[in-house]
C-alpha cells in the first residue's frame, strides 16, 4: 500500500510487466514460503537483488508482447537509478560480435537486449545463445577488447531481453536460467504516451523507490 502510494509510476510499470508471472508465482512453493503472491513482487525482489547484491547471479529476464506494450519499461526505468547511467549498458553487439568483442560488459550491471533472436535454430542465433548460457550463471566473464590480449573479470551482469517475438528466446527443459513473461497490453487510458514525461515521473520518485529497495530484506 505505501509503495503504491509512494511510487505510483514504478508501481504501475512493475505490477504491468510482472501480470504474466501473477500464475506462476502464486504456484511456486518458494513464494508460497515467504508470501509473495503476484509478479510484481517477484520483480521488486529481483531488482532489489540487482541493486543491493551486484555479484550474485540472478534470472534472465525475457518479456515479450506486442508492440507498445510497454515492455522495455522495466529496464528503461530501472537505468535511471545508476549514475550517469554506469553499470547499464544495450548489450546487443555483445552478444552478436562475430570477433566476440565485449569490453561494454566490464563492470556492466543490467544488461538489456532488445528485439535479438537468440533461438539457436535460427541465423547467428546459437552464438548469442551459447553466450547468454554463460553469463548468466559463470562467476567471471571473458572480456575481448579489441586489440588486447582476452583476460576474465568478475561477472555482475543480470540480463532483461524483450522481444515481441515469443520464440526469439527458446526455453528448454530443465533450464532454470531464464523467466519467461508475457507483457499484456496496456489497458485504455493507462498508457503515458510521451516517454519523455515518464521518464520525469519515474526520477522524480526514485529517491523514495530506492528507500523501499535498500530497506527490504530477500529472505
Amino acid at each position: 500500500g505505501e509503495f503504491e502510494k509512494d511510487c505510483p509510476t514504478w508501481f504501475k510499470i512493475f505490477t504491468h510487466c510482472g501480470e504474466g508471472l501473477d500464475e506462476a508465482v502464486r504456484a511456486n512453493r518458494w513464494c508460497q514460503e515467504f508470501g509473495f503472491t503476484n509478479g510484481r513482487e517477484y520483480l521488486f525482489l529481483w531488482t532489489v537483488s540487482l541493486l543491493s547484491m551486484p555479484h550474485e547471479p540472478l534470472p534472465y529476464i525475457f518479456f515479450c508482447g506486442d508492440q507498445n506494450t510497454g515492455k522495455s519499461a522495466f529496464h528503461e526505468a530501472i537505468s535511471l537509478l545508476f549514475k550517469n547511467g554506469v553499470g547499464y549498458i544495450k548489450a546487443n553487439v555483445a552478444l552478436t560480435s562475430p570477433n566476440r568483442f565485449n569490453a561494454e560488459l566490464i563492470q556492466a550491471v543490467l544488461c538489456a537486449v532488445e528485439e535479438l533472436n537468440l533461438n539457436p535454430n535460427v541465423g547467428a542465433g546459437k552464438e548469442a545463445y551459447d553466450r547468454i548460457k554463460d553469463w548468466v550463471t559463470s562467476p567471471t566473464l571473458l572480456i575481448h577488447p579489441k586489440g588486447k590480449t582476452p583476460y576474465h573479470v568478475e561477472n555482475t551482469t543480470h540480463w532483461i531481453h524483450c522481444s515481441n517475438n515469443p520464440e526469439a528466446c527458446p526455453i528448454f527443459p530443465g533450464d532454470t536460467r531464464i523467466v519467461a513473461c508475457r507483457v499484456g497490453n496496456i489497458p485504455e487510458g493507462k498508457m503515458i504516451p510521451d516517454r519523455k514525461k515518464l521518464m520525469h515521473l519515474l526520477e522524480a520518485e526514485a529517491s523514495i523507490f530506492m528507500y523501499y529497495i535498500f530497506n527490504t530484506t530477500i529472505p
